[in-house]
């Protein structure tokens, strides 16, 4: 079986809690609901030849899976810092529930010589595994600016889970690249 790795993300909104442990570490948790999917993927990872959504001739298909995102994670301040400013390594799990998925089909049409764009969305929720175990890396910096701290970090996510729930279907993961900014109070 081939593995394939979905890679993108679309838009994110997140509450955030971090307690700091001792003055190097902190432990963070940022329930997330996330939209995230893949551009142009193959019908056949998740439907046969003889499928009724095989009968058109698609532009490009994109994939789109709505999901709450629950990580935890080690915020690891190094000691590249200056005054009010504090670098930091990030590594943690998350659990994600995909509550909707859907495929976009984008096809043209083609009238009077003017091409026109059809768009049809079809849910496949069943089709997609409801939840996604993963691991998170990645680096960022804080700076406090006495009135609040402004953060920011570039984390990378990849999931262990085949999201694929098709029997004898080829297996996909999820692994995104995010840059987030944060303000804390």
């Amino acid at each position: 079986k081939t593995a394939y790795e979905i890679k993108e993300c679309d838009w994110s909104s997140d509450v955030c809690s971090s307690d700091l442990l001792i003055d190097l570490v902190s432990v963070s948790t940022e329930p997330t609901y996330k939209q995230k999917g893949a551009k142009d993927i193959d019908l056949l990872m998740l439907f046969n030849e003889n499928s009724p959504f095989m009968d058109r001739d698609y532009k490009n298909t994109d994939l789109i899976l709505k999901a709450i995102e629950i990580p935890v994670f080690a915020n690891i301040y190094l000691p590249i810092s200056g005054s009010g400013f504090r670098t930091k390594a990030i590594f943690g799990f998350t659990y994600d529930y995909i509550i909707k998925a859907e495929i976009l089909n984008t096809s043209e049409n083609v009238v009077d010589e003017s091409v026109r764009e059809i768009n049809d969305v079809s849910e496949i929720t069943e089709r997609i595994r409801q939840y996604d175990i993963g691991a998170i890396a990645g680096i960022g910096a804080d700076l406090d600016l006495s009135i609040f701290v402004l953060s920011v970090d570039l984390r990378f996510r990849y999931g262990f889970s085949n999201l694929n729930n098709v029997v004898n279907y080829d297996e996909f993961r999820i692994s995104t690249v995010s840059l987030n900014l944060g303000v804390g109070f």
